[in-house]
């Protein structure tokens, strides 16, 4: 079982199908020309990586270097969010890995040397178009397990919204009836308490008459009332 990463990569013409070796850190570049019908090899080994990384300021950080130059040979974006170019010089038989920069200012993160493939142009096409047809059933199989999961996701969040939403207004009516019976005790309570005041209030009143009606006559009043 082949534990390579392949690439491919389409650009002005030109077809890069790059094999990375997770082992040994090299790449082994294939390059179709459909405009010359020509197809050429290329290697680069983890050696000349490592060297062009430290011409390119990342000699301390070969890992992220190892993933720009898979970035620039797949086309994509770098992890700043650059994007890159895969180009391919006939006359020098090189090809050139790049990022562009602020201002479309470029700098070279890799270059390889080319030469002519042992095997035929038309040999070469049909195989990279047998690892297209198999790659496109890949994604095609990738893209149906993608979107059953996110069908599956999908209907798990609507259960889960209207668990919630249930969850909620059970919430909901049981803190306003907890709410109504805290108040309603709060409320009893306190007229339990302004009847008992009011019951006391009252005994006090009929103390004080009582106090009133029994009051003793003075003996002064008692003279001049006899005069």
């Amino acid at each position: 079982m082949s534990c390579q990463t392949k690439l491919l990569c389409l650009r002005d013409g030109f077809v890069v199908r790059s094999d990375l070796d997770p082992f040994d850190g090299s790449i082994q570049l294939t390059v179709l020309s459909s405009l010359h019908a020509t197809v050429w090899t290329g290697r680069a080994s983890h050696r000349s990586i490592e060297a062009a990384s430290e011409t390119a300021g990342y000699s301390d950080r070969l890992d992220a270097f190892a993933q720009l130059v898979r970035d620039a040979l797949a086309g994509n974006f770098d992890a700043e969010g650059r994007p890159t170019e895969c180009s391919v010089n006939v006359q020098a038989q090189r090809l050139y890995l790049k990022v562009i920069a602020a201002q479309d200012i470029e700098f070279e993160v890799l270059s390889i040397p080319l030469s002519p493939h042992t095997q035929s142009y038309a040999d070469v096409s049909y195989a990279v178009m047998n690892y297209l047809i198999e790659d496109r059933g890949k994604m095609q199989a990738k893209i149906s397990d993608l979107t059953a999961t996110k069908t599956i996701m999908q209907r798990d969040l609507t259960l889960l919204k209207q668990s919630f939403n249930e969850w909620s207004s059970e919430k909901l009516e049981q803190y306003e009836l907890d709410l109504f019976t805290k108040f309603k005790n709060v409320l009893n309570a306190k007229k339990r308490k302004i009847r008992e005041l009011m019951a006391n209030l009252e005994t006090a009143e009929a103390k004080v008459a009582s106090w009133v009606d029994k009051k003793p006559i003075v003996s002064g009043e008692a003279g001049a009332t006899t005069s």
